[in-house]
């Protein structure tokens, strides 16, 4: 634009704007198909020099198929329909650049204000990085439920006031319960409780010390009772955002039993070493007795009332 002595008014804050923008910017003639005008962050991302840029179309600058399996030709031209009525689109697609990089983008689109309206400021972000930490996320996610779902101990989350969050499938199976989302229902992990008081105390000293140890009774679904050990940390649930408690927890009931077995058992082999080491000394008397009854026996007459004693 000109002002009446001819000199140039807005177009360098504009200019300045569009240049110094922190995404790449590019301006597609609809009707050509071909990009017009592009900032140095769009020559960066695409690798490209403004001349090779201005010969480009979207397609040209994308693999042939986007990851959602659309021809990248047909996805393009459905983007810049819907900019028809105003419309400012917010996509994800996959560009590629001139050394055959694919490049992970976030694309803005608007239609600029002209008598055609054949215009459109299409904003990209790189976006790479980002979903490479999305991914590695996600397979973070992915390892940690495997390992926790395939624990042989069960694990549970549970707040300070008593609302189940979440439990792993040995924890389900240790209780009696067909699925987490049944064990859930149950809202309050008191009820699994013999003595719900435990639980207070368990609260208490996971808000004291962090970390609690214990040993409880709790009770099946179908009313079973099992002794259990609990190992527990307090700890927060990130997608709730509240504070927690985390518990491993390792049902004892059969070693227990078998632990008074084995106690019940040495109880009788202690009595057995008692028993044999008495009788070994009654052996011992006896077997005295024995000799001087024989002695008796070739010292006293063989008719004789002592002899016969």
């Amino acid at each position: 634009d000109r002002d009446v002595t001819g000199v140039q008014t807005c177009a360098l804050p504009i200019c300045t704007l569009f240049e110094n923008a922190p995404e790449a910017i590019v301006v597609l003639d609809i009707e050509k198909g071909v990009f017009v005008d592009c900032n140095s962050n769009a020559l960066k991302l695409f690798k490209m020099s403004r001349a090779e840029l201005m010969h480009s179309s979207p397609a040209e600058l994308s693999p042939p198929f986007q990851p959602d399996g659309r021809h990248s030709a047909t996805a393009a031209h459905e983007w810049i329909e819907r900019t028809k009525d105003d419309a400012k689109p917010s996509i994800d697609w996959v560009h590629r650049n001139a050394a055959g990089e694919e490049i992970s983008c976030e694309v803005h689109l608007v239609r600029l204000p002209s008598t055609t309206g054949q215009t459109i400021r299409a904003s990209i972000l790189d976006i790479t990085e980002r979903k490479r930490s999305e991914e590695t996320v996600r397979y973070i996610e992915a390892r940690y439920r495997g390992l926790v779902n395939n624990a042989s101990y069960g694990i549970y989350w549970v707040t300070f006031d008593d609302q189940l969050l979440d439990a792993n499938l040995a924890m389900v199976e240790m209780l009696g319960y067909g699925s987490v989302e049944e064990l859930l229902r149950l809202s309050k992990s008191a009820g699994i409780f013999v003595d719900p008081a435990a639980f207070a105390e368990l609260t208490k000293t996971s808000r004291e010390h962090s970390r609690v140890e214990a040993q409880v009774e709790w009770k099946r679904k179908d009313d079973e009772r099992i002794t259990v050990r609990l190992v527990g940390r307090r700890t927060e649930d990130l997608s709730r955002k509240v504070d927690c408690m985390e518990f491993f927890v390792e049902d004892i009931s059969e070693r227990l039993s078998l632990e008074k077995q084995l106690a019940q058992v040495q109880k009788f082999e202690a009595i057995g070493q008692l028993a044999g080491g008495i009788a070994h000394d009654f052996n011992n008397m006896i077997g005295a007795i024995l000799g001087w009854a024989e002695l008796g026996i070739e010292e006293t007459e063989k008719d004789s009332r002592l002899n016969r004693h």
